[in-house]
């Protein structure tokens, strides 16, 4: 029979001396190399997940920072915007007025003028009109006084009004 299927006392008692030997050796040489790179390998992924958790953290922060800037940037626009409007509409508002007192006071210089024109024509044609009234009376008088009895009577009936004054 095979001596490894049934093993004696001597075998197992030499087994036993070499894995004994084995475990002391790989105690002292290998177990606690391995056991301190384990444990360092374990810190390491403890302080990775650890940093991975604070970045994270700041990210969330960082967003939440980036949505505040952006909704004050949206209020600083619409003031922005509305200022603008303001301004704009003032600036139309100042020209329109202004617009409207040049337009008043040309048409005020335009209603003076041409009344000054009327009243200047008026009178232009008052003294035409009396230029030719007088002409006219200049030119009857000469056609009536040229008969001496006209004369006569127009010269008594002048009297008979200065006497009666």
């Amino acid at each position: 029979m095979n001596p490894l299927v049934n093993p004696g006392i001597g075998l197992i008692f030499w087994f036993s001396i070499a894995i004994i030997i084995l475990i002391v050796l790989l105690k002292k040489f290998a177990w606690k190399p391995i056991l301190k790179a384990i444990h360092q390998r374990n810190n390491a992924i403890d302080k990775a997940m650890s940093a991975a958790v604070d970045a994270r953290a700041e990210v969330d922060k960082m967003k939440a920072k980036n949505e505040q800037i952006i909704q004050q940037a949206k209020l600083e626009k619409e003031a922005i915007l509305k200022e603008a409007k303001l301004t704009s509409e003032k600036i139309v508002a100042a020209s329109k007025d202004k617009a409207t007192e040049e337009a008043n006071r040309i048409l005020a210089e335009a209603q003076k003028r041409i009344t000054q024109e009327r009243l200047a024509a008026v009178q232009d044609m008052k003294s035409q009109v009396a230029e030719h009234a007088v002409d006219i009376a200049e030119k009857i008088l000469k056609d009536s006084m040229q008969k001496p009895a006209v004369q006569d009577q127009y010269l008594s009936s002048l009297m008979n009004d200065i006497e009666l004054n």
